[in-house]
């Protein structure tokens, strides 16, 4: 395995095991893409992200008990929306 991949690996086990709310959102994210319910992100047709116009490649969550309740955004804007409400409560 290569040294970003498996940083990459730990940094995400590190992050799931400080919010595991967060960590329940994104599955719960995962397993409406893989149902059909929520469209994958940066396939055809591409989503446009709901603050600037670009393509989207993230789901944002505002409020991590509210895992379904998502927008489409791109890199730059999910990073300047930082993180969620309630990412650390269990």
């Amino acid at each position: 395995m290569n040294k970003a991949r498996e940083y990459d690996r730990n940094y995400a086990a590190m992050y799931h095991k400080k919010y595991p709310t967060a960590k329940r959102a994104h599955a719960k994210v995962q397993s409406a893409k893989e149902r059909g319910d929520l469209p994958w992100l940066g396939r055809c047709p591409p989503a446009k992200c709901v603050d600037c116009g670009d393509e989207a490649i993230h789901y944002d969550h505002r409020d991590y008990l509210k895992p379904l309740d998502v927008v489409p955004v791109c890199g730059g804007c999910n990073k300047k929306r930082g993180p969620g409400l309630n990412g650390g409560v269990a």
